[in-house]
């Protein structure tokens, strides 16, 4: 694992290849992962994600980060965690998607202009 980045080769049939990239949710701090892998058979890549889901005695889930007004905070951290078992929300990564698309889009445009 080299910066947050699991990558292998020679796994099992299934799961012969693949790379992962975990990240912590900055909501919750909860650990989230995303990536993609392929069977040993096959060349097309199948997509993957998922987050840790809480187990019994976990403490509730506090908001961590950013500064937002305390409703929402309070709104948030209950979100979060609800969706765990759906994957995650990975509200952070969407937003660095986000991100670079309007950055892209905004050069293109300027160079129209």
């Amino acid at each position: 694992m080299n910066d947050g980045v699991l990558r292998w080769r020679g796994g099992t049939r299934d799961f012969f290849e693949g790379e992962v990239r975990f990240l912590c949710d900055p909501v919750i701090d909860s650990m989230e992962r995303y990536g993609n892998c392929r069977s040993k058979e096959e060349l097309a890549r199948l997509r993957c994600y998922g987050a840790r889901q809480p187990e019994s005695g976990d403490a509730d889930a506090v908001y961590h980060r950013p500064e937002i007004a305390p409703p929402a905070a309070a709104n948030l951290a209950a979100l979060t965690p609800a969706n765990l078992g759906k994957g995650g929300l990975l509200l952070w990564h969407k937003w660095e998607k986000a991100h670079l698309a309007n950055h892209i889009v905004a050069q293109l445009l300027t160079s129209l202009v």
